[in-house]
């Protein structure tokens, strides 16, 4: 392993000035940490599971404590503590706001268990259900079938059955409304409320209906075309009026009670929410008047959770749980009130931001692939004394910093450096040229990077610098099993290492899972440590563990993992903080073994 240059510092302040608060600020944890995560006085990272700062636990200790049962690292601790306080934060939003408003309907948060559907998931959330207005959806015939044995012990918990629905799945959904259960299929399709009300009548169950629309508002974000005209799912407005006549026609008025939409998942401007609130408003005024009951908005998914921290990335969010609350009551009031129609009941399907942070991937860095070491003084004074121009340009790169013009500096090296590379391709430069020019290219653009950070600019071809010097720690685990978002998406989340925060990071990585696949990196990341590309880490010190944790990964990692390479799920640990601080480990869940994968694929072990 390399020694450090003095390029490669986090900042520009001296070593000595340093401290664990130094460490939370440059990895990002007081914004995406959201006061769920910080760090303490000696370094290390802390949960805090109701944002208290006297009930917090170091994950270093969580980990011993697991440790002690045998279990290690690549594991998912879960925390149901913080799925029970972000249920309250969402439930107390709206109550605010509809209370400021002076709204006169009622508020419910329906978790989609597509989300995360496991078990202790869904168990937790039917628990608080009762005492904070939850409810569960679900989105095809398996996730109903979870969800009502999930409820048994709760059976008021509403359940909206969204997705495509065949004939066995909606005389389920019949049959759970025969045993009381309060279940609304939402309408995607005009053959589905043809199904719904010929089954519904074989039992003589009257069900009730929703529809969901297909709106004309566009959502905001990455996420943004699952919702809109351009939905696989869902109604246009013409054929939601005419399904809406026929119920009417029919007498059948009053069992159109709901009226969904969905624009997006993580929206990422409220401007698109508001827009979204007020036409489904004014469809639902319209199809009041013409008999429909229409008692609940379902305004979908879209609550986001800041992966970035505040920061303006592709994952953040500019907007509060209580900016988002007050957005949709105030526009549902006012179309509404307009039109001199009864406020409806409102409902979100907020998944997300309900359980992405009650998870934390840990692995271990159980290898450092690093560059070569930097180059001596008299190894920069030959290069500069050397018959060839770009290692002498690579010299005066590598002694000076890069002064005002960082971004330019950076230009230079690059171009230095592959002159060099062209010179030893056609001949002109031996082996030994070729070496050192990497070297002090290494120097110049570690230099000209970190003054970059400084000034929160990202370099560019930011691919390009990771390839050329960025170090690579090697983790336990599977980027394609635990982290499939990132894969697929871009999706960024946030890490850091879990102990040594109070000590200055000198290394500039990329994180590498284990698997075979060259796309199974983690090169970008949200938060001061991850500016200019890779993250900012220490050197791990021989025979002592380095483990990094990857945060806010409870919303839909779990569930889309692949076996890729085979790498099996990873273990995982329930985890609640007592009020003294200590762990208690309430459930450990085994991961899979090499055997475990193998079967998994028809293989006989």
């Amino acid at each position: 392993m390399t020694s450090t240059t003095p390029f490669q510092a986090a900042d520009a302040a001296p070593p000595s000035r340093w401290t664990a608060r130094d460490g939370a600020a440059h990895y990002g944890l007081p914004g995406w940490g959201a006061g769920y995560f910080d760090a303490d006085d000696a370094g290390r990272v802390v949960v805090r599971p109701d944002q208290r700062p006297d009930r917090s636990a170091a994950l270093d200790d969580v980990l011993a404590e697991l440790a002690r049962r045998g279990v290690t690292p690549p594991i998912l601790i879960r925390f149901p503590q913080i799925l029970e306080h972000r249920a309250g934060v969402i439930r107390g939003a709206f109550d605010r706001a509809i209370s400021d408003a002076g709204y006169r309907g009622r508020y419910t948060c329906v978790y989609p268990v597509k989300v995360n559907q496991h078990r202790g998931v869904l168990e937790r959330i039917s628990a608080l259900a009762p005492a904070l207005g939850l409810g569960l959806e679900a989105g095809s015939k398996a996730e109903l079938i979870a969800v009502l044995a999930a409820t048994a012990d709760t059976p008021g918990t509403p359940i909206i059955c969204n997705g495509f629905k065949d004939d066995e799945c909606l005389d389920l959904i019949v049959l759970a409304a025969a045993m009381g259960r309060p279940i609304t299929p939402i309408i995607e399709r005009r053959a589905e409320l043809d199904a719904a009300l010929r089954l519904s009548d074989a039992r003589r169950v009257d069900v009730a209906l929703g529809l969901r629309l297909k709106l004309a508002s566009p959502g905001a974000g990455r996420w943004q075309a699952s919702g809109g005209l351009g939905s696989k799912f869902g109604l246009f407005v013409a054929e939601a009026a005419d399904a809406a006549r026929d119920l009417i026609h029919a007498g059948l008025g009053r069992r159109l009670t709901v009226l969904h939409s969905h624009i997006g998942s993580q929206i990422a401007d409220l401007g698109a929410v508001r827009r979204a609130a007020r036409e489904l408003a004014r469809v639902a005024v319209e199809l009041r008047r013409l008999g429909a009951s229409i008692t609940t908005l379902d305004l979908g998914g879209g609550l986001g959770v800041d992966y970035d921290g505040g920061a303006d990335g592709p994952t953040s969010i500019g907007y509060t749980a209580d900016e988002y609350a007050r957005a949709l009551v105030d526009e549902t009031r006012a179309v509404f009130d307009d039109a001199g129609e009864p406020h409806p009941d409102l409902i979100t399907e907020s998944g997300r931001a309900l359980v992405a942070h009650e998870s934390v991937l840990v692995t271990d860095v159980v290898g450092v692939s690093a560059h070569a070491p930097a180059p001596t003084g008299p190894d920069i004074a030959g290069a500069g004394a050397s018959t060839l121009a770009p290692l002498r340009d690579l010299a005066r790169l590598a002694e000076r910093p890069p002064g005002d013009d960082p971004a330019g500096a950076l230009r230079r090296a690059l171009d230095a450096r592959d002159a060099l590379t062209g010179a030893f391709t056609a001949g002109r430069a031996n082996l030994a040229d070729r070496a050192l020019g990497d070297r002090l290219f290494r120097v110049a653009g570690l230099s000209a990077v970190d003054a970059l950070t400084r000034t929160g600019a990202d370099p560019p071809d930011a691919d390009r610098l990771a390839d050329l010097l960025f170090d690579l720690y090697f983790c336990n685990f599977s980027i394609f099993q635990s982290l499939p978002d990132l894969w697929a998406l871009g999706q960024r989340f946030p890490a850091c290492p879990l102990t040594r925060l109070d000590e200055r990071p000198t290394r500039r990585a990329v994180l590498c899972d284990m698997t075979c696949d060259s796309d199974g990196e983690m090169r970008s990341f949200p938060g001061p440590a991850g500016v200019g590309g890779g993250l900012m880490l220490h050197e791990p010190r021989p025979g002592a563990p380095y483990r990094v944790g990857v945060f806010l990964v409870g919303a839909y990692q779990e569930i889309l993992g692949d076996l890729h390479n085979l790498f099996g799920d990873p273990g995982a640990a329930h985890v609640t903080i007592d009020d003294a601080g200590r762990a208690v480990i309430e459930e450990v869940i085994p991961g899979d073994s090499a055997d475990d994968a193998l079967r998994l694929v028809g293989h006989d072990t």
